[in-house]
Formats: structure tokens, sequence, C-alpha cells
């Protein structure tokens, strides 16, 4: 809580922008607009204001990413009605481990207070709080969405609490004259099944009115409701429905009554503004208002007073690749005073989505406040923002050379890039260190176990760590499963027995014995085809940029790790960002992205040997300027001619993307790139989702994922921009650069489900014959976001991936604006078949992983007869062209002139190649019968590991009559298979039964062989 009488005039900020100083007329008066940065901090993103009007200004919160030590911090300042800084970037907690979120702001008793989310601190899950007290109690399940109001000296919280595994509530709690939290937790009444979320509140005259969202008990959207709360939160007579469709309430007090905006949704996707004048009891003063039609998006409508007789109502726009913020005023009626008017000078804007928090502040005298994100043009294209729009009249020429005076005085942190590469290496079991006093990370679910449901399969891998978004990773061995998320490591069974977990930042976490600081993220980790080791990896920037390493000593990771932290800022600078890790045959890649001086990307080599064995590396390294964020396979061609990465391209419209080989890695590192023509693509849609307008980042159309496996590239990345979908590529890369070939796409596709369905967040897998599968996110205007894969066999048609299914769904709307930001899809090396998917999924708005394996339907072939070999045979009349089908064409097997056994008629050698080693299943369908007499038919193998034919069918055949004798499985059918050569080798003997006259024997009268196989 601030003082305001207190606060000091602080003339250091951040400049407030006159360039488009008169703007407009609004409502027949003179209006300036001032845009203006509020944040000072620029290494991470600003997201997440909100705001409330002062007695002459206004109060300013966001929510800092990483300004905690790499977690997010909820921030606070102060400004005049003008846009003057009263006060410097003040962080709101300062409890030590812990981030602070989605603040929330309100004035009470000429006080700010200011409230705010903070991930495991109430010992379940997310917690709300003012600044360094517990607002609900120690409470099991998520508490989110916080929202404040106050007149006077009262005031009241609100939330959304989790009361069971699929149902949340509205939770409310009166505040003090302080603003401290008193009295009681009511948590507000709802039919069973039903969930209520996103709150918002405004002061009454004599207690609060409430608006809220609500979701059925299917899951489907049910609308805005309102209802009245006395000051001391206890419900005033029944809900009333304001909308059936809306989501995302705001409620604004006005000098008579109170007004609600939210969004209206349509089958497009695309929403509109809309809102209701309600007089204090609740009644509407009029019909529901929609805001002017325009074309795109209109999300987070917020509404504040203006002057006397009117109201402003502003929404986001999404339009595009564009984001922008509008407003009209309307009278008391509802009645459109203006046309839509941009409310500030940038296209990159928004304010904050999918919550009840103020965005708008009116100011008093015909002057509002805007809260908003993204690039004001300021120094920072990721601030926390104002636009103030004021009335001339009121602006002296003094005061706007005051404000032109305000510089950037704020020098930020000193940054220092150590001259020498510093590496530091460990040897240690996979055990965890001494924990906090507090660490939930160990514990599952707070509702208990929990188990798919329906079609489902896997397990949870691991729940919230307080890191947003997760950047789930997956690698598998021959029997465990590593995962890896901002914020931990943990191991599995693969039956989804959890058997380790421990943080990945700070010193007492998995690398804690090599000091790291608390900012360590964006975690990969791979297995190694070739040693059988697992790398684990992730980046920090403490005081420098550090790769962070693990390897595991052997195929199990529940055992001991070589640890290394690899201090690459002199080679590259500060700013680490966005890693990646792979492996070829003798070494291990390590890439991140760096920015500061401009677009920069490191690649740094270390030798493999040294690693295995827990030695110092050797290492080599280069840096490419100018680019950024290439995907990096895994090499599993251990004669692999390169380490290839792939770049993508950033245009609106992109027709090719650029592979690199790295050549002399060990040496003198050198790269060779070729431009690849790919069907065309654009930057991705922030895709859309039930029952919320927020969408989530998609940033741009990097590869998230690739592998290198049998002489083909195979890569995935999320793109366009109307329908954001994953495309994926089979690249066969002939040897290049060595061959004197050059890349050639084979093919590309789109994991699309049609309509209006998204797919995004991508990542891909392949095994040794050619299937591949892709684990992705998926989500539509109708559906919440889910899990979801797609397979295609080698046999299907090129450019397709059609065997899909959900593997895990949300069970209510994400708000969030992160997910991903990316995901983890491995084929098993225990069978080189089965798929495993690691990918975030939430509940009660809070994410967590899923863990799954799959396999997709088989290939099913028929392997054609490529050789006869007659072993003990008379005459043969036909050849392959009579047994390649079942039509009475028939290959006549003569009986032999001498035999060792009279009742022996014939003996042949059937001879094929199959497509892969490791197939499926194997079998037979062999169709013949005999000329005369009565005939038995045996099919035999030849075992290659015995040396002997393995007796697999036998059956009489009569004269005139067929036998078929088949087998779609042939038991321990590899043993069947010639390693090198991949033949199979199958004999048909016909023995006499009973002939038709003595000594007789009967020709064999083949139509059809067959070998059959599945992969």
């Amino acid at each position: 809580m601030i003082l305001l009488a207190c606060a000091a005039l602080f003339a250091a900020a951040h400049p407030t922008d006159f360039r488009n100083a008169l703007a407009t007329q609004i409502a027949e008066r003179d209006y300036y607009r001032i845009d203006g940065r509020a944040s000072s901090y620029t290494p991470g993103a600003q997201t997440e204001p909100a705001m409330t009007g002062l007695n002459d200004g206004f109060a300013l919160v966001w929510e800092s990413r990483r300004q905690a030590e790499g977690r997010p911090a909820a921030i606070l300042r102060t400004f005049s009605r003008h846009g003057a800084p009263l006060a410097s970037e003040d962080p709101i907690s300062s409890h030590p481990g812990f981030g602070s979120q989605r603040p929330a702001v309100t004035l009470l008793k000429g006080d700010v207070v200011v409230g705010y989310e903070s991930m495991l601190r109430d010992g379940s899950g997310n917690g709300v709080f003012i600044e360094n007290g517990l607002v609900g109690g120690a409470t099991r399940g998520e508490q989110s969405d916080l929202v404040l109001a106050a007149e006077g000296q009262r005031g009241l919280a609100a939330w959304t609490t989790q009361v069971s595994r699929f149902e949340r509530r509205i939770a409310v709690r009166p505040l003090d004259a302080r603003g401290a939290p008193h009295g009681e937790v009511r948590v507000l009444p709802a039919d069973q099944g039903e969930s209520c979320v996103v709150p918002s509140i405004a002061p009454l005259r004599d207690g609060f009115l409430l608006a809220y969202q609500k979701f059925a008990a299917n899951g489907s959207p049910a609308g805005i409701w309102v209802r009245r709360l006395t000051v001391a939160g206890t419900p005033v007579g029944e809900p009333v429905k304001l909308s059936a469709t809306g989501v995302e309430p705001t409620v604004s007090r006005l000098s008579k009554g109170v007004a609600v905006a939210w969004s209206e949704p349509s089958s497009s996707g695309n929403f509109r503004g809309a809102f209701a004048l309600l007089d204090e009891k609740e009644r509407a003063g009029g019909r529901t208002v929609r805001t002017p039609r325009q074309n795109g998006s209109q999300t987070a409508a917020s509404v504040a007073e203006f002057g006397r007789d009117a109201i402003v109502v502003a929404w986001n726009l999404r339009a595009d690749d564009r984001r922008s913020i509008y407003f009209s005023v309307y009278d008391r009626g509802g009645r459109q005073r203006t046309e839509p008017i941009l409310a500030t000078s940038s296209n990159d804007a928004v304010m904050a989505e999918g919550t009840g928090r103020q965005r708008i502040a009116d100011l008093g005298n015909g002057a509002f406040a805007i809260a908003w994100s993204g690039n004001a043009d300021l120094g920072d294209d990721n601030s926390a923002n104002f636009t103030i729009w004021t009335p001339a009249s009121e602006m002296t020429t003094r005061e706007m050379a005051t404000l032109r005076s305000y510089e950037h005085a704020d020098p930020g942190r000193p940054h220092t890039i150590s001259a020498t590469e510093d590496v530091k290496f460990v040897t240690e079991a996979a055990v965890p260190h001494d924990p906090p006093t507090f660490d939930p990370r160990l514990r599952e679910d707070p509702w208990g176990p929990i188990l798919p449901t329906g079609d489902e399969t896997g397990f949870i891998g691991i729940p919230s760590t307080g890191w947003t978004p997760p950047d789930p990773h997956l690698a598998c061995g021959p029997n465990q499963l590593v995962a890896m998320t901002n914020g931990a490591i943990a191991f599995f069974d693969k039956d989804g027995t959890k058997t380790f977990q421990d943080e990945i930042e700070n010193t007492f976490g998995f690398w804690g014995a090599l000091g790291p600081g608390n900012f360590v993220f964006d975690p990969e980790v791979i297995y190694d085809p070739h040693s059988g080791r697992f790398f684990a990896m992730a980046c920090e920037r403490t005081n420098g940029s550090f790769f962070l390493l693990a390897v595991s000593d052997d195929s199990n990771p529940n055992g001991n790790w070589h640890k290394y932290r690899l201090n690459v800022s002199g080679l590259a600078g500060n700013d680490i960002d966005s890693p990646n890790i792979s492996a070829d045959a003798n070494n291990i890649y390590l890439t991140a992205d760096f920015f500061t001086g401009g677009q920069k990307y490191l690649v740094y080599i270390l030798r493999k040997s040294e690693l295995l064995v827990g030695a110092a590396p050797v290492t080599r390294s280069f840096l490419q300027t100018g680019t950024q964020s290439y995907g990096l396979p895994v090499m599993y061609d251990a004669a692999a001619p390169a380490q290839y990465m792939i770049e993508h391209f950033e245009a609106s419209n992109n027709t090719s993307v650029r592979l690199w080989a790295i050549l002399d890695p060990m040496g003198a590192p050198s790269l060779t790139s070729f431009s690849l023509t790919v069907p065309a693509y654009g930057p991705p849609e922030d895709p859309p989702s039930q029952g919320t307008t927020a969408r989530p980042e998609t940033f741009d159309s990097r590869f998230w994922s690739c592998v290198y496996r049998n002489g083909s590239l195979w890569a995935t990345h999320h793109v366009n921009s109307s329908r954001v979908r994953a495309r994926w590529y089979e690249i066969a890369m002939r040897g290049w650069p060595n061959s004197g070939q050059t890349p050639l796409l084979v093919q590309s596709g789109e994991v699309d489900p049609g309509g209006t369905v998204r797919t995004f967040f991508s990542s891909i897998s392949v095994d040794a014959v050619g299937n591949a599968a892709v684990v992705c996110a998926r989500s539509s205007p109708s559906e919440f976001i889910s899990m979801f894969r797609a397979v295609r066999r080698v046999s299907d048609a090129l450019g397709t991936m059609p065997h899909t299914a959900i593997i895990k769904q949300n069970t209510d709307a994400y708000s969030g604006t992160r997910w991903g930001d990316y995901s983890g899809c491995v084929v098993d090396p225990a069978d080189d078949r089965t798929f495993w998917g690691h990918h975030e999924w939430s509940q009660a708005g809070a994410w967590r992983t899923w863990i799954a394996p799959f396999v997709g339907p088989p290939t099913l072939d028929e392997e054609p007869i490529t050789q006869i070999i007659p072993m003990l045979a008379g005459s043969i009349v036909g050849g392959l062209p009579e047994i390649a089908a079942s039509d009475d064409g028939f290959l006549v097997v003569n009986p032999a002139p001498v035999v060792p056994d009279p009742n022996f008629a014939s003996r042949v050698d059937y001879v094929t190649t199959v497509p892969f080693l490791n197939l499926l299943t194997l079998g037979f369908r062999v169709e013949g019968r005999v000329d005369s007499g009565v005939g038995e038919y045996r099919v035999l193998l030849l075992n290659r590991t015995t040396g002997l034919y393995d007796l697999m069918a036998t059956s009489s055949a009569g004269f005139g009559s067929d036998v078929i004798l088949t087998s779609g499985g042939v038991a321990n059918h590899s043993q069947y298979i010639e390693a090198g050569t991949k033949q199979v080798r199958l004999r048909i003997e016909l023995r006499r039964i009973l002939s038709a006259s003595a000594g007789q024997r009967p020709a064999a009268k083949v139509d059809e062989v067959k070998i059959l196989t599945s992969y």
C-alpha cells in the first residue's frame, strides 16, 4: 500500500509522447492524446496492465515477466492526470523465491491497494495476495482472477477458487480501511457442475456489484451474470443474466448506476464488444449495446465515465497481424456519439484480455486513461504503457513543455561480458538436494490422481511450477522417460511411475552444485541414439549467459549425471535465449539466440567423448549475426555428412526455408547453406479457443522440432495468419553438401482437422521404417485447448498425416496469453514404433503437462516374390507372373524324377526382400492345388539363426480344388529375415498322400505366393 500524500515527484522517468498531441474532436471538444511508457525494465515482456483512477492521476500495475531474478514481478507506478510520473517502478511483493503476477489495483481511503497472484505460496497451486498477505487463506487447488474494488473506507476482493477438480466458484472477502483482508471468505453458490470465473466488481452506495462469466456443467459457455453483494460480500437476491454467450465482463461504477462491458463471440472465432447500463438495483437502462462492427475481433471491452452525461467504451481490435485499441463515446441511453477512434498511435497495442480487472480509468472533467502493453515506440517493443485523452483546455503550454522534458534517464543495470569462456562441471547422483521449506513440486494434483478418461491414454507429467509457459520437452530411453519443463526435471517409468523430480534453477536444484541463479529456463532433453545416454540442457541468465548441461552415465536416468555450467557470455553476450540441443555420432551441439547489438545465433559444439566420462570437453563455437532461431535436429544416422540446421523466414509471404550444414565441427567449424522451395507460409495467427478472448502468443514460424533419420530431415513449425496450422516437411538431404546433389522436398503437409480448428506448437518424430508423428496443441472457437496428435504410415499418400486423435483436453477455458512454447514427440527406442508425446494442458486455469504413448495403425503390405529356386523338382512351367495373383494362372512344378522318399513330390524355395528389419508382423499366403490325386502342401521358412527350415503350415490338396495356407503373424519373425539383405526365404514342399494310380506322384500347381508384412 502506498500513501500518495508522501509520494515525491520523480522526474527521471520515461517520456510522454506528443507526436500526435492534437488528435481529434470528441463530442465537439478538442482533445490531446498522450502516449507514455510506464515500465523501465526491458529484458522481459511487460504484460497484464491494469489501472485505477487517483484523486488527480492514476495508478498503473502490470506483470514484468522476468524482473524478479527471472520470475514474474508485479509492478506499481503512479502518474499525474497528464502522465507525469510520481514514482519509480515499485515491485509489489518482497517475498523471496516466488513470483507475483496478474496484479489488480484499487484506491481505498486515498491509498493505493494492490493485489496479485503467486504460484505455490498458499500450499496448493496458485494463490491470491495483497502485498505479502494471503487473501483467500490456505485453500486447496487454484485461486486466480483476483480483482479489487473500493469506495470510501470499504473494499472487497473477489477471485476464482477451485472447489473440485472440475468446478470453480467466485470467492469474496472484505478489505479493511488499510486495504488488508479481514472477515471470512465467502464462496458464492452455484448449481452443481457449473463453474463461475472472471469476476469483476464495482462499488455501489450500499455494497458491490459483481459481474462474472459462467460455464455449464458440460463445459459450454453459459453467459454473463451479475449479482449484488453487501459490504461484507453476502449475496443479495438472485443472479441476473445479461448475456447468454458473452465472455469476460468488466463492471465500472458511474455517477448514476453502473456499466458492464463484455465480448460476444461469433462462429468464426471473432468477438464483438458489448455493454449494458444498469441502475443500482441491477435493472438495465435500455438494451444491450454492441460496439461498431469492424473487420477483426474486438476483445477486452472496458467502460468508464466520460464527463457527466456520457461513457467511453474501449476495446482491442485484432485484425490480421495488427493489435490496436479503439474507443467510442456513448450517451447515458447507449446511443453512439462518435465513430470508433484509434486510441493509441501504435499498431501493436493490447489491453489485458481474459480478465475482469480495470483497464480504463475516469480521470474526471472528461479525461480518461487506458492501460495497455505492446510497442509504444518509446525504446521498448513490449512495455507497459498508458494513453491519456484529455481536453485541450486542460493543457497549458507550461504543462506540455514540462511533460516533454522527461527523458530516458534510467541507465538500467550495467552489463559485463567476460572475455573468456568458463566451464564448471561435477558428477553427482540424481537425487534432490535439500529442498526449500516448501517444495510443492513434489506433490501431485491436490484433488488426487489424474487418470485418463474415455479414449485418453497416458499420465500426468509435471504439475505447474510457477513458471509460465511450461516449455515441455521429453526424451525416451529403453525403460524410462525424462521430462522437463521450466522449473522442473522429472524421471518416469513407462507405466507413469515418477521416480524423481527436482527444480532446475538455483543452488538447491538439479544443477545446484554448480551455483546457478534463479533465472534458468527453456529446457530441452534428448536421448542420444549413438551413446545411449540422456542429455539434459537449459540456459541460464544470471549476470551473464550460461548453458547448463547434464549427461546420464548410462541409459537409466536414475543414477549419476555429469553436470556442466558453461559460461558463453564472452562468445555472444549476456542475453541468452531460446536454446536448442542436438547430437550426432561424435558431438553435442548447443545453440541459442542473443540480441544485444542485433540478432545473433551462437553454435557451441562439445566433443562427446569427454562428456560421457564427466571430463572437461573439447569445444568449438561460431556466431551467426543478423539471424536467429534455427531448428536443430537430432542426427540418427551415424554416417550423416554434416550436422544440419533449418531456418524459417519472417516475411508475410515466404516460399522457401534455408538449410544449413556445419562442416568440420571439431576442426575449424564453418557453414554452408541451401535455399529450398516449399509451399508458401507466413507468420502464425494467435489461436482462439472456447470461452475466452485471450489468445496464446505463437511468436513466429520458427522450427520448434526436427529430426534427421534415414537420410531425411523431418521438421515442423506453425504457419498461416488466417488460421494457424502445424506444418511438417520431409526433406531428402541426398548427402548434401558432400555428394554434389542438393536437398529435395519429398513431401509436406499440415495437421489440419478442418473447419475452424487450429493446430500449433508442434513437435515431430519418425521411426526406422518411416512412420512419422506430430504432437501439437489444438483449439477452435468452440473447443478448449487440447493436446493432439497425428500419425502418417509410410504407405499413406504423400503429404498426408491422416490418423489423428485428441490425447488430453483442457477442462475449461484458458485465459492466459502463453502456451507451449514447444512440446515433445519422440520414438521409443525399445520397439522403435511407439511414439511418446509431452505437451501442456490446463485445469482450473493452471497448467500441467501430460505424457502419453501412441502408435499409428500399421501399414499392411504384400511383398511379391522376386526369385524362384527349385530345390527338388522336375520341370517347372511358368514363372513369377503366374504366382503374382490368385487368378488360376498356375506355376506348375512337376515332381522330381529321383527322390529320397517315395512319398515326396517336389520342393521349391521362393525368395523376396522385405522393406524393413523391424517389422511388426511377418506372414505369408500360399494358394495351390495338385494335378491328380491328393497331396499335402507344407510351408516352411528359413531360420537365419539356426540355418534350418521351420515348418509353418500344412494342408491337404485335392485334384481340382484350391488349398490356401496363410499366416498373418509368424512368432519371433525377426529370425526369418536376413540382417544384411532383408531377404526372406519361403519353401513349399508337396508330398503324396494318396495317388490316383500306384506310384504316381502329383504335380504342384501354385497359383499365388506372397509374403505379408506390417510395419
